[in-house]
């Protein structure tokens, strides 16, 4: 799809692009036998969010529609036929009569997750393929809600990063495209990698050992499809990209896209298999230490911090706080690493506000940041720092180590030592 035909969305009623996610499965409380899934969905161009519950048959009669629309599309549709029938091979749980097992009632969300995120990153260039896609929207939402979505004003930011945002949603998440089908095979492989690891028998050690190589080869084949993704760009995004604002760094955006999309793709679905493996590699005895000496701390005064008067914050650290305790709402690390960079440039913004002498033509040293920051961290809330910490490190894409992302996060690692230490 090109820039104008994504401007000029000439498919009244239907959204560009919605990303789907089944959190969980509950009972409902008036029928315990019943059970509902839990839906986060995104509407990709706003960024709206909102949540809806689904039970098992409504997405069996969907499915069941498509099947039927499928089949009964015309004759001359015969070859997008044939390419659809894809959504139907894809696995997809069957109905029972009886409550299912943990295990089974985890392996249809994400049975189902998949089936749902394929229909929504179909083309709309198809009337099929348009009907499709509608169907899937009513499920999620009203039609009173898409029209009010549409009257959502956002001229004031850049169409071309949603443009190409919009793009590689559909890439990575069909079947029926080559890093679609990529990534839906090694998020199979690395499922069932973490459930060896979950059921080995061996000691401690080995399970910290065999966790922290299965973090480091989710990190590189991330690496790995983020630079795939990235070379075989199609030119037309960076050649849109170069003609905005001079001060624009096209790569940048570009980068920002790519990784975005990846781990949106990747580390979302993968969620508590990532944290029980970055789990295994703390130390616990330093995290129990380490969430002592916060509590011990918290009652500390910024003088008692050893911070400075003339730093000392009239609004005690509070929208740094804010962002630091945000990390643990955020799921993608590239979205936590960008609460931590918020957290910390709020500390120099504090600063640089008082307009102090000394301060002038220099920066905030790395002697005046520290004690800030470990204030800023006892205070934050963060519910595992430590844990916080390894993730971070583990996930953050190689290339962000060599700026103030690598900076702020090794400030991150020695407040949490000074405070395990204390």
């Amino acid at each position: 799809m090109t820039l104008e035909q994504y401007t000029k969305w000439q498919y009244s009623g239907l959204r560009p692009g919605l990303s789907v996610r089944i959190v969980r499965c509950e009972s409902v409380s008036s029928m315990p036998a019943v059970m509902e899934y839990v839906v986060h969905v995104v509407d990709l161009h706003t960024r709206v969010f909102w949540v809806t519950k689904k039970r098992f048959s409504d997405f069996h009669f969907l499915r069941r529609k498509i099947r039927g629309m499928i089949r009964r599309a015309p004759e001359t549709d015969d070859e997008e036929k044939d390419y659809l029938r894809f959504l139907l091979d894809l696995p997809f749980p069957r109905r029972r009569f009886r409550p299912a097992g943990v295990a089974a009632v985890a392996r249809g969300i994400g049975e189902i997750e998949v089936f749902m995120r394929n229909l929504a990153a179909l083309e709309p260039q198809s009337c099929l393929q348009r009907s499709i896609l509608m169907e899937l929207q009513l499920e999620m939402c009203s039609a009173e809600f898409v029209s009010s979505l549409e009257k959502i004003d956002t001229t004031g930011e850049p169409i071309e990063s949603k443009w190409l945002t919009y793009d590689l949603f559909r890439r990575l998440n069909c079947e029926g495209a080559v890093e679609g089908s990529t990534c839906y095979r090694f998020l199979h492989v690395f499922r069932n990698r973490v459930t060896t690891i979950e059921t080995a028998v061996c000691s401690k050690l080995e399970e910290a050992m065999l966790a922290a190589s299965a973090v480091r080869d989710l990190r590189n084949t991330v690496t790995s499809i983020e630079k795939y993704i990235s070379e075989n760009l199609d030119p037309q995004y960076a050649d849109t990209l170069s003609l905005l604002d001079q001060s624009v760094d096209v790569s940048s955006v570009l980068d920002d896209c790519v990784f975005h999309a990846v781990e949106d793709t990747i580390f979302v679905p993968l969620e508590k298999q990532v944290n029980f493996l970055v789990s295994e590699t703390v130390d616990k005895e330093i995290e129990q230490r380490l969430a002592r000496n916060i509590e011990r701390l918290k009652c500390r005064s910024q003088i008692e911090s050893g911070i400075p008067e003339y730093l000392q914050s009239d609004e005690d650290w509070g929208l740094s706080c804010h962002h630091l305790s945000t990390i643990d709402e955020r799921t993608l690390p590239m979205d936590k690493i960008q609460e931590l960079l918020r957290a910390a440039l709020e500390i120099f913004k504090s600063c640089g506000e008082k307009n102090l002498d000394w301060h002038d033509n220099s920066a905030l040293t790395a002697d005046d940041y520290l004690p800030i920051h470990i204030y800023v961290v006892v205070k934050s809330g963060l519910k595992r720092p430590l844990a916080t910490k390894e993730l971070l490190g583990a996930m953050i894409h190689p290339s962000l180590m060599l700026g103030e992302v690598g900076y702020f996060l090794t400030m991150f690692e020695v407040a949490l030592k000074y405070i395990a230490d204390m």
